[in-house]
């Protein structure tokens, strides 16, 4: 599973030739969006930021500045109470799922208290109610030699969750004028105390950072910065302990300096890898890997989900922005060669005026699909920033399919 995007990086405003057109009832599109029915999700979602969504053990979690969770199905949110013993005091930083949804363990970083006395904790559970202290190197928030822990980044494979860890100097005197950035990743096993990949350093006095690591079904591990694309041999606990970093040399291009590194996805037997000018790379473990772009913005994850249009199934591709100024578009969708905006290619959504009244004009920041086996069905939730422009738009939307599919529904 790729990793989750932090909500804080994710920037996004609505685009001002929407508001003006959607007045004018020339506009075929738009005198549906204007027919459509008013979207109405909880208050957990209302405005709200979602970088990450996933399930475990019959419950779907949503990370927005807490992790909240529902039964599946039942559309009913709450905070989740973290720690030992649980609390909902606290501030979440990032969470993710390692391992599958029916065997697998949820970790949550947490912020308590506030800056110079704050504490950075991590909490492991399995089952969404008992939580485990995750020991954690010794952490500084503040000061010149400040050094945290910032997001985490999950796979399914042998149980290891992966950190970013971010040293650098918070200038006390000078706080609009900080120092240079050194971001490193580290991993535990099983809960274990943290040990830094010593070899994957690409962000060692700069200011570049980690944004993914995925485990292949051979386990092997491919990480990922913004500037450096690496692949290590399979993991062994006591063996290589990521020893040895071999350059893919699979992705055309897409670790190099010249051009950043957005994303990385392993899903449906492909490892998935975009970059900040929206080319999207696919390497399925035989010959070159293959590009698409996609247009000029950065791409987020990718998944596979079932299509009743195009069999056997449909990839979806998220979108992400830079700055304010420019507005994200939701996600793509399609096949491999013919993937277009979500508008284009709507059977998600279930058709185009469902989908830019939800999520078009918005970063797309990780999807998560849950599905029946035997029975053809199953729930999509999408996680998206909705920015603060309509208590209309909401972060965390769900479509799902019962051989078509019911369209995007606020939570």
């Amino acid at each position: 599973m790729q990793a989750p995007w932090r909500a804080a990086r994710a920037m996004s405003i609505l685009l001002a030739s929407c508001l003006v057109l959607s007045c004018n009832n020339d506009f075929a599109i738009f005198r549906t969006i204007q027919g459509e029915k008013k979207q109405i999700g909880t208050q957990v979602f209302d405005e709200t930021s979602v970088s990450n969504v996933f399930g475990l053990g019959g419950y779907y979690y949503a990370a927005t500045g807490t992790l909240n969770s529902s039964p599946a199905g039942q559309d009913n949110w709450s905070t989740t109470a973290i720690g030992n013993p649980p609390s909902t005091n606290y501030a979440l930083r990032s969470a993710v799922l390692t391992g599958t949804s029916t065997s697998g363990t949820v970790y949550a970083l947490i912020e308590i208290g506030v800056e110079p006395s704050m504490t950075i904790k991590l909490y492991s559970t399995t089952d969404g109610v008992n939580w485990n202290n995750v020991p954690l190197p010794t952490q500084t928030v503040t000061g010149v030699n400040a050094f945290t822990f910032d997001a985490l980044f999950g796979t399914s494979t042998n149980g290891l969750v992966f950190a970013e860890g971010h040293a650098y100097n918070t200038n006390t005197t000078d706080p609009t004028n900080p120092g240079p950035s050194t971001y490193t990743l580290w991993y535990s096993l099983g809960g274990a105390a943290f040990q830094q990949v010593t070899n994957f350093a690409p962000g060692v006095n700069s200011n570049k950072t980690i944004r993914g690591v995925v485990c292949d079904t051979s386990g092997n591990y491919y990480f990922a910065s913004e500037n450096l694309l690496q692949k290590s041999p399979t993991y062994s606990d006591g063996g290589s302990d990521f020893s040895s970093m071999l350059a893919p040399g699979t992705f055309p291009n897409a670790g190099t300096t010249s051009t950043t590194v957005w994303d990385i996805s392993f899903t449906g037997g492909s490892i998935y890898v975009s970059r900040q000018d929206g080319i999207l790379f696919q390497y399925s473990f035989s010959g070159p890997a293959q590009s698409e772009s996609l247009g000029s913005l950065p791409l987020t994850q990718v998944i596979p989900v079932p299509s009743a249009v195009t069999p056997p199934s449909t990839l979806l591709v998220g979108s992400d922005v830079i700055v304010a100024a420019s507005a994200a578009v939701g996600y793509y969708e399609g096949t491999w060669g013919n993937i277009q905006i979500g508008s284009n290619n709507s059977e998600v959504a279930s058709n185009s005026s469902v989908f830019s009244t939800t999520v078009a004009q918005f970063p797309v920041h990780a999807f998560y699909y849950n599905s029946t086996p035997g029975n053809g069905y199953g729930d999509l939730l999408i996680a998206v920033s909705p920015g603060f422009s309509s208590t209309s738009y909401y972060g965390l939307y769900k479509s799902t399919f019962s051989g078509t599919w019911s369209g995007w529904a606020a939570q």
